[in-house]
């Protein structure tokens, strides 16, 4: 009891001690500047959509990530709601709970809060999309009653540098998009730059990123959609990462909300779905090799962890989607991180034993009955 009091003492105590990160927001035409302390945001509306100059609760999405992690309050310049205020903190909550060595409870208030209200009825829909194999799973499968609109960051999987081939990937995925949704909003970031320099990588931050980009076009929009990363019994093998469900029900402010798509199943699953498509085959992207994006390489360890889960799922790997068709590597090195790389070879043995596929991934099997299922 002892210890547990003076672990509580210690922690009011910094929270009491936290900083105070001031943020302001600059409008110019289709760009937004946010000053968060030091560091600071560029958002650019490449498609000339409009978006909303009237609360500044997108900002706080934006700028949650660096606050918990420096350990700082926010104070923002401008007009929030009282619900954003609200959900920003509870999830400060959680992830301090969650990684309380990189993360701290914050607080955030604004120059006036307001409740947020609701502008109407809104029936469209707003979804991510990467062009990557979830998101062209989902918008493929997530059943929309209207053609949602698209929302690509260009930033995130693609530099702010790497115009060109952003072009490319928008070109290789129009054809499969036309089919499935309406317009596409495209907004150019810096937003990964500045996480990097707090060691806060993609794979916590990106749900931030883009729940607060979609807040900029809230008022048009019943929600924002994302494909899930993981299906929920995984989110347990692979943990931590930025979208997780039991911190995901916070994303939201008044009536708009982000869904999350895709957490019953797995990307093996999703694999052998795609492989029906033709379309979403000559769409899909996913390779490493930054050279050779939005073209899949087909050696590098995203395109070989996939080859072998079309193996797994449909036994034969498409010839639409890799420049190189038959490199198979005994390297079962999907990931640098041994979680994530585990999850994977278990997610393609799963699906290979449910599709009898097993003698297809000899070396999946192999794998997994000599390293995996004796630990």
């Amino acid at each position: 009891m002892k210890i547990l009091k003076k672990w509580f003492q210690r922690l009011n105590k910094s929270q009491m001690q936290n900083a105070t990160l001031e943020v302001k927001i600059e409008y110019q035409a289709d760009k937004v500047s946010v000053q968060c302390g030091e560091d600071r945001f560029e958002l650019e509306v490449m498609t000339g959509e409009s978006y909303d100059k009237e609360l500044v609760d997108f900002v706080t999405w934006l700028c949650l990530p660096i606050a918990m992690a420096r350990k700082a309050n926010l104070f923002i310049h401008g007009v929030g709601s009282a619900q954003a205020k609200i959900n920003a903190e509870k999830l400060s909550d959680i992830w301090s709970s969650w990684l309380p060595e990189r993360y701290s409870m914050i607080q955030v208030d604004y120059s006036v809060i307001e409740n947020a209200l609701s502008s109407g009825e809104k029936k469209s829909s707003l979804f991510c999309f990467s062009g990557g194999v979830d998101s062209t799973y989902s918008l493929l499968n997530a059943g929309f009653s209207t053609k949602p609109d698209l929302l690509t960051v260009l930033g995130m999987d693609y530099n702010a540098a790497m115009t060109e081939q952003f072009s490319d990937l928008c070109t290789k995925t129009e054809n499969f998009i036309s089919n499935y949704s309406g317009k596409r909003i495209v907004v150019k970031t810096n937003a990964y730059e500045v996480y990097k320099k707090y060691g806060i990588g993609g794979q916590l931050s990106h749900v931030f990123l883009l729940f607060g980009v979609g807040l900029m076009f809230a008022k048009n929009y019943e929600g924002l959609y994302l494909a899930a990363d993981h299906s929920d019994f995984q989110q347990f093998e692979v943990f931590p990462a930025g979208s997780l469900y039991p911190s995901n029900r916070w994303f939201f402010v008044d009536n708009f909300k982000l869904h999350v798509h895709g957490e019953d199943t797995t990307r093996a699953e999703k694999v052998g779905q795609l492989a029906k498509n033709n379309t979403a085959l000559n769409a899909i992207s996913f390779c490493k090799n930054r050279k050779i994006r939005p073209l899949n390489c087909g050696v590098c360890s995203k395109c070989m962890r996939t080859k072998y889960m079309f193996l797994a799922s449909v036994g034969y790997i498409p010839c639409e989607v890799f420049i190189d068709n038959k490199t198979l590597s005994k390297n079962l090195k999907f990931s640098t991180d041994p979680a994530l790389n585990r999850s994977y070879i278990q997610d393609a043995y799963r699906v290979a034993y449910r599709s009898g596929n097993l003698d297809k991934v000899s070396f999946i099997n192999d794998y997994y009955h000599k390293y995996i299922s004796r630990r």
